[in-house]
């Protein structure tokens, strides 16, 4: 009887373990959204992120192994092939390139305003301003992130250029890592990943 009671309680005992390192680790204070020309430029319910661990997103496609992670977030999009009235730039293999508005992608981290019952925008990734809390790195070859200076870089790209998606439309699942290294202005603090599903 001894036996069969130690038995079973290093059942639940490892069962606890197992349930206890499977939670998913989540910004207590901020929600992510994932925003972009085939949409609405506003964090809402309906392009919340969801948040995964760095081996679901490796799964997904996007390996962040050496990477000092924090959170990872991600979003499933069918991002349309129809026209946008404006037009985006992008620098491919060295050339610039124009792309349908429809494919510029940001991420808003947002926090839910309890008194007006919406979310209110914290910061745009990547964030222009000069308080911005890290950089922004491309984890997949599709995305082209601009150059993160006041002045125009030798292509004609700084800070008020959006990011690029050069695979055009399709269903994707974008992957937004946030580092450990946020609190400064000059390192990379979070990476933005975009997978093609169809």
């Amino acid at each position: 009887m001894k036996k069969l009671f130690t038995l079973a309680l290093s059942a639940l005992m490892v069962l606890g373990a197992a349930s206890c390192g499977s939670k998913v680790p989540e910004d207590p204070d901020h929600s992510f959204h994932a925003v972009g020309g085939w949409g609405v430029w506003e964090a809402t319910e309906a392009n919340k992120m969801t948040a995964i661990t760095a081996d679901e997103s490796k799964q997904l496609g996007v390996d962040l192994t050496g990477k000092d992670v924090k959170y990872v977030y991600k979003y499933e999009v069918n991002i349309p092939a129809e026209d946008q009235s404006w037009t985006a730039k992008a620098l491919v293999d060295g050339a610039v390139k124009e792309f349908n508005g429809k494919y510029t992608i940001k991420c808003i981290i947002a926090h839910f305003d309890k008194e007006e019952e919406t979310y209110a925008n914290d910061h745009w990734l990547p964030n222009p301003a000069d308080t911005d809390p890290g950089h922004v790195e491309a984890l997949t070859s599709n995305l082209f992130f601009p150059t993160y200076q006041k002045e125009p870089d030798e292509h004609g790209f700084a800070w008020d250029q959006n990011p690029v998606l050069t695979d055009g439309g399709s269903k994707y699942t974008f992957i937004v890592a946030q580092y450990n290294a946020v609190s400064s202005a000059t390192v990379v603090g979070y990476g933005f990943g975009a997978v093609k599903l169809a």
